[in-house]
């Protein structure tokens, strides 16, 4: 027999009982008589005692149900509530409780132990009111039955989710879940379908015996047992006084058929607890569904295979051998299906055209050294370009751009030497403002990752074709000490090269077809002509007469420039 089963019939059983035998405590014995059912109540009490001082709270309940079952008692009662209380099962504990003090001649010291202990458990537990159906219908909360329609009062309920379903004969059976929150009050309003579509079960007891019969975890009558169920697969077992009863059987019940069930009622050795996570689980028992979880029930010892499944998780499957008086907890965390691979469809072929630039930082693109006094402004201009790729299915892409670029920096009171005709150097310092422009012409290779949000890393390589000028002006000391200015003087050139880039960018699709991004490359230009500060004629130089200017680089051997860049492009199969 089930726990709930046992506890169902212990509290019908306290509820009618005659006057406590024995006081609840842990030595507490019902009196001896001649009755042969109170001296089986007794062994079974005496049992329970010594199974609650080694805390086997599981056990003792079993011992203080079948107590009560042969013979009621206020002290087997009590003894029964402690035992759920410690189980975790504060519903059933405070029935138990309250069923205490429905005794006659209830001491006042048991009075002052019990209630605090009903008011604590009341706290802690939440209210289930359950109205409409149909008169007479079953009301049964995780699978254990709790009353019938019109309901006297709210039914008890431990917190969390639990499962309350209302059943009829010849109807449709109405199953929800609820929140029970502790304190609190959640209300199902039931509503039974009549049963349009139906087949028959009997169901009886091999050798005739009278047993209960349990269909789906709800009771439905005693054998031989017939009626209308919908059609489909249903769990079935008996169970029957001193402990007998039948592992849960499937009926599979047609439309318009008649199906017989007939079951042989055994002892039961063992109980087992089922608790998974997600609660609410559905439970199988040797391929018998027989409830959600948590699930609890006493089998006949044996092999039993579990399979415990929920919507969104993988099904876990356990083998579990119980023995006689054997008590089995089964914990079972399921684990979550991870969520179906979205598979992008295969990439395709296809061109691509765009522009993309901003301003460019280049550190120090001119020739001569600066040294100490001299200063030089950080290089500033701009880079742009066009560009045009065929990317393949891989991600890889070849293609090409054409760009432009300006650079322009100033370097100030750069150490300088005038030259008169005839007389040592004189000491002077130089400004100078120079500007490179020209045209970039790249080939570019490319690796695209993503579709919609996508990153490219990109490298490129080509040529460099522009001019370069320097706009000079000088300061200077003549011998006789007199101190001159001149200029501006300007020289120019053209300048080729080699050029090369790398970069990368992120960017998105923002309607197919358009894509923007932002990015971050280096250029690089080496000059492989380079022009030169050329001025062939003589300068003027203060009291000195004149001088000549000397001949130097205008650009460094190597520049290198910063581009972060905004872009936008398009895309076309």
């Amino acid at each position: 027999m089930t726990f709930w089963m046992r506890i169902a019939i212990l509290l019908v059983l306290a509820a009618v009982a005659s006057p406590a035998l024995a006081q609840p405590a842990g030595d507490a014995k019902p009196p001896a008589t001649d009755d042969a059912a109170r001296e089986r109540a007794k062994a079974h009490f005496d049992r329970g005692n010594d199974l609650l001082q080694q805390r086997k709270f599981e056990l003792a309940l079993g011992a203080f149900t079948q107590s009560l079952e042969e013979f009621p008692t206020r002290a087997a009662t009590e003894n029964g509530a402690v035992c759920l209380r410690e189980l975790g099962r504060p519903d059933e504990a405070l029935i138990m409780f309250q069923k205490v003090l429905a005794f006659p001649d209830v001491p006042e010291d048991v009075r002052k132990r019990i209630e605090p202990q009903i008011a604590e458990l009341a706290a802690a537990t939440g209210v289930v009111n359950v109205t409409g159906g149909a008169e007479g219908a079953v009301v049964s909360i995780d699978g254990r039955p709790r009353g019938t329609l019109p309901l006297k009062e709210p039914l008890r309920a431990a917190p969390g989710l639990r499962t309350v379903r209302v059943h009829l004969e010849g109807y449709v059976p109405f199953v929800q879940t609820v929140d029970v929150r502790a304190g609190g009050k959640a209300s199902v309003e039931a509503k039974l379908e009549v049963l349009a579509r139906a087949g028959r079960l009997r169901v009886k007891e091999a050798s005739g015996a009278e047993a209960t019969v349990l269909i789906d975890g709800v009771v439905v009558g005693d054998t031989p047992w017939e009626g209308a169920l919908a059609p489909g697969d249903h769990a079935v077992w008996l169970r029957a006084p001193s402990d007998r009863g039948t592992a849960p059987k499937k009926a599979t019940v047609l439309l318009g058929q008649r199906a017989e069930l007939s079951l042989d009622l055994v002892t039961l050795h063992a109980d087992l607890i089922i608790k998974a996570t997600p609660p609410g689980a559905t439970v199988a028992l040797e391929g018998v569904p027989v409830g959600t979880t948590p699930w609890e029930g006493r089998l006949p010892e044996g092999r039993y295979t579990v399979v415990v499944s929920a919507p969104g998780y993988l099904t876990a499957t356990r083998d579990l051998r119980l023995g006689p008086e054997a008590h089995e907890t089964l914990k079972l965390d399921l684990s979550p299906v991870a969520p179906p691979k979205v598979e992008e469809p295969p990439k395709k072929p296809r061109f691509e055209i765009g522009a993309n630039g901003a301003f460019a930082v280049a550190p120090l693109f001119y020739g001569p050294t600066c040294a100490d006094p001299c200063s030089s402004g950080v290089g500033l201009g701009m880079h742009l370009e066009a560009i045009a790729a065929y990317r393949f299915s891989s991600g890889f892409g070849i293609g090409g751009g054409a760009g432009f670029v300006r650079l322009q920096q100033t370097i100030e009171d750069r150490r300088y030497g005038l030259a008169p005709p005839g007389k040592p150097d004189q000491p002077a310092s130089a400004n100078d403002s120079v500007i490179l422009s020209g045209a970039t012409v790249l080939a570019h290779g490319s690796m695209r990752l993503g579709e919609r949000f996508f990153g490219v890393f990109d490298a490129g390589a080509g040529g460099f074709f522009g001019a370069a000028q320097d706009e000079r002006t000088l300061a200077s000391r003549a011998d006789a000490g007199d101190t001159y200015e001149i200029g501006p003087y300007f020289a120019s050139g053209g300048v080729a090269g080699v050029a090369a880039s790398g970069g990368i960018r992120a960017g998105i699709e923002a309607v197919p077809g358009l894509e923007i991004w932002v990015g971050a490359a280096a250029l690089f230009l080496v000059p492989l002509s380079e022009p030169e500060w050329t001025y062939t004629g003589p300068v003027p130089a203060g009291t000195d007469g004149a001088a000549a200017l000397r001949q130097e680089p205008i650009l460094n051997d190597v520049i290198v420039a910063v581009t972060p860049s905004l872009g936008l492009g398009g895309a076309f199969e």
